[in-house]
């Protein structure tokens, strides 16, 4: 298992949403744009694994839950509207 703190970090050009992962993730979870990779994860992430492709990332709770994985189209249903 990897550490956080040795997973990069990738920030979404578009949003600005930030997420941690071991693998470039294919789309913002938040609004579908793509990432460009800023450095290391910090350690006050949140872990996220994809009931759907299995795909494991970290969010930052600052920015609010994901929509979409990162990974695949899979829609999470935990998601505030209101």
């Amino acid at each position: 298992m990897t550490s956080i703190t040795l997973m990069k970090l990738y920030i979404c050009e578009s949003c600005g949403y930030n997420v941690c992962a071991e693998k470039a993730p294919k789309r913002c979870p938040n609004c579908r744009s793509r990432f460009l990779e800023k450095g290391e994860c910090e350690k006050d992430f949140v872990k996220v694994t994809c009931p759907e492709c299995e795909e494991v990332f970290y969010y930052d709770p600052k920015k609010g839950k994901p929509f979409k994985c990162a990974f695949c189209d899979h829609t999470f249903a935990e998601v505030d509207y209101f």
